[in-house]
């Protein structure tokens, strides 16, 4: 309790040294020798059957070549990730990017005054609404909704890594519900049940941001808002550059900031540029805040 910003995200993902070495193992060229040392690493970390486990699935989720067979075996990849805790450690640009998009959200959530609820759609392993929890006293109650079960079991178990007052604290705050957050119908019948939430969180989901706004356009409440998290990536014949100018990267967001602004006048929404990063893999990641003005 009353911890600050940094030490709530250094606490859920990693400190800052672990992803400043990453980073300058990637952009020194080094990545076939960090791919190789991540390796062992992971072993060291989650055991050898684990892992070889992992490779496996990955293999054949690599190599399929029907749409609908590799859905399936993604859907298999990711629930053993979450059981065997490998979400933990698997890809340190994932984490980095949950932990700044979690950084984003507290930073906002935290000039709130009034209290609110908290719906986090496709929430994984639940960090970010662990996160939320922690760090904002005005947020009442976090409903989790992912349709990964084993997901679900990793959010409790990191709950149960918290310190005695921390973990019980969270866990009054926090509510997991199982289920397809696309589902209109599955939507409804749970905030029937819990109420319409002043803020909409989605990190870094599946869906592009249009197919979002459309899902959740009828639920949210007069003056409620969203919080989105989305990367987008740079064209593929930019990729191999070492760094990418300033320039470079502002023009692809303002690219991205128009079309978001051009799907807000057809739902009715307005979108505002929280912040954005850019990552060593060719990636900009944005965090908007989604006004619903209907």
């Amino acid at each position: 309790m009353g911890k600050s910003i940094e030490e709530i995200c250094d606490l859920l993902y990693g400190t800052k040294e672990y992803y400043d070495d990453f980073v300058n193992r990637i952009t020194c060229h080094e990545s076939d020798d960090f791919e190789k040392e991540h390796h062992e690493f992971l072993i060291v970390k989650h055991g050898k059957e684990v892992v070889d486990a992992y490779d496996k699935i990955h293999s054949k989720w690599e190599n399929a070549e029907d749409t609908i067979q590799k859905d399936k075996i993604y859907e298999k990849m990711l629930y053993f990730v979450y059981e065997s805790g490998l979400c933990d450690n698997l890809d340190p640009e994932i984490n980095l990017r949950g932990k700044t998009t979690l950084e984003h959200i507290l930073k906002h959530l935290s000039i709130k005054k009034k209290l609110f609820n908290v719906l986090d759609l496709g929430s994984g392993e639940g960090k970010i609404d662990i996160g939320v929890a922690l760090g904002i006293k005005n947020a009442k109650m976090i409903y989790a909704v992912d349709n990964c079960l084993a997901a679900q079991y990793r959010l409790k178990e990191n709950i149960s890594k918290l310190s005695d007052e921390d973990k019980n604290y969270v866990q009054r705050k926090i509510v997991p519900i199982h289920g397809d957050f696309t589902d209109k119908k599955f939507l409804e019948k749970n905030l029937e049940k819990n109420g319409r939430p002043d803020i909409f969180i989605l990190a870094n989901t599946y869906l592009p941001i249009e197919e979002q706004i459309k899902l959740f356009v009828d639920f949210a409440p007069k003056n409620g808002e969203m919080l989105i998290s989305q990367p987008i990536s740079f064209p593929e014949e930019t990729r191999q550059q070492a760094a990418y100018p300033p320039a470079f990267v502002e023009g692809l967001v303002d690219c991205q900031e128009y079309q978001l602004s051009e799907i807000g006048k057809e739902f009715g929404v307005s979108f505002e540029l929280v912040e954005f990063d850019e990552f060593s893999s060719g990636i900009v990641q944005l965090t908007e805040r989604v006004k619903f003005e209907k």
